[in-house]
Order: structure tokens, then sequence, then C-alpha cells
């Protein structure tokens, strides 16, 4: 008895471990498009995965989601990959990078901080309000400086 409470215990923390690191994130940007972080997913969760999974859009690839200029196909492909599961996120930084603010994106995309600055960087009033990164891997990637 002892045995298998040791063996539940166990998968319950390497699990609760994997969703604090990043488990089922998938990253658009740096190379890679918001259509491949998504194909990637598709190919990479198992059964035994969440439905739900998140995808980080960074840099070049969130300029993609900005509401007023999103194509046709872009807004096509985002809302069947959130009716599938997928959360989007997008860092506060390259927000900032792009001179946008969180109303400027699609409906649906979750901006997020990571990890404050060691540089004392100037924080915007928006900025303030946001949520922190779901998990630690998302923190780094978002961190500020």
């Amino acid at each position: 008895m002892k045995a298998a409470l040791a063996v539940v215990l166990i998968a319950f923390a390497e699990f609760a471990e994997a969703r604090l690191i990043g488990q089922n994130l998938f990253i658009a940007g740096d190379g890679f498009t918001i259509e491949r972080a998504i194909s990637d997913a598709d190919a990479q969760r198992t059964a035994q995965d969440s439905r739900s999974y998140k995808v980080l859009v960074l840099k070049t690839e969130l300029a993609r989601l900005v509401d007023s200029s999103a194509t046709p196909g872009i807004r096509q492909l985002f809302l069947k990959a959130r009716q599938d599961g997928a959360m989007f996120y997008a860092c506060a930084k390259d927000l900032k990078a792009l001179d946008l603010e969180p109303s400027d994106l699609l409906t649906g995309v979750r901006v997020v901080r990571g990890f404050p600055s060691k540089n004392g960087d100037a924080v915007q009033e928006w900025e303030k309000k946001l949520p922190l990164a779901p998990d630690r891997k998302m923190r780094s990637i978002c961190a500020a400086g």
C-alpha cells in the first residue's frame, strides 16, 4: 500500500513540476511561425496530455495578431486553434518593442509579464496590471531586460 501511495505522490509531483516548467508550451517566433507552432502542438501532444496547450507568440509573429491588420487566414487559424484548446500568450516586452498595447491584439491573446527587470526599466501603466506568465519557462522568455 505504501509503495502504491509513493508512486502516486511521485507521479503527481512530476506532473506539478512539469506544469510549472512549461508543459504543452509551443513557441511562435525566432524562426518558427504561428502555423508551425500549432502544427507542432498537433503532432507532439498525446492522448495523455491536457486538451489545452499554450502558444507563446513572440516579436515578428506577434505583429500578425494585431487586430487591425490580421489577415483572414490568420484570424481563421487563430479561432480554430482556440476551439481546439490553444491558449495564446504574448510577452509585454514584445508589445512594448512593437509600440502596441494589449487592446491592439486579437481578442483572446493573453498578455503576460515575465520576471522583473534587473536594471529598473520603466514600466508602463498597463504593464503593472498584467498577470505573471503561467509557468517558469514563459516567465523567463518574457523577462524584461
